[in-house]
C-alpha cells in the first residue's frame, strides 16, 4: 500500500486536505512518481493501463479540528465537507480509497445523473 497526504489548493489558498491509500498489487513501483506534479489517475492509466471504472463518493459535514483548521486556514469548529471515496477498476477491484476535508467557503460539488 502507498499512502499519500495532499494539501489541495485553489489558486494560492488551501481548499482541501486529502488522505489517500493506493492498493499497489497492480502498480508495485508507483511510489517512484511525484504526486506533487503528476495526477494519480493519470499515472494509473498511462503507466499501468489501469482505468478507473467508477468512484463511490460519500459526502458528510463535520467541524474542523485544530490540525485541519491550521492546514486549511480556517478556525477550529468551522464547517468542513468530508468526502470519502472508493475508486474501482473496470474489473470492479478497488485500487484507491481516500478521505478528503474541504472548506465549505471555497469548494462545491456538482453531481450529474443519467436517468
Amino acid at each position: 500500500m502507498l499512502y499519500l497526504v495532499r494539501l489541495r489548493y485553489g489558486g494560492d489558498q488551501p481548499i482541501g486536505l486529502q488522505y489517500t491509500t493506493i492498493l499497489t498489487q497492480r502498480c508495485a513501483d508507483i511510489d517512484r512518481f511525484d504526486f506533487n506534479t503528476e495526477s494519480l489517475y493519470g499515472v494509473l492509466s498511462s503507466h499501468y493501463h489501469l482505468v478507473i471504472h467508477s468512484i463511490t463518493h460519500r459526502i458528510s459535514a463535520l467541524s474542523a479540528d485544530e490540525s485541519q483548521a491550521d492546514l486549511l486556514g480556517v478556525r477550529p469548529g468551522d464547517a468542513l465537507l468530508q468526502v470519502s471515496c472508493i475508486a474501482y477498476l473496470d474489473d470492479h477491484e478497488i485500487i484507491e480509497s481516500s478521505v478528503s476535508y474541504y472548506r465549505t467557503d471555497k469548494y462545491e460539488f456538482t453531481i450529474t445523473e443519467k436517468p
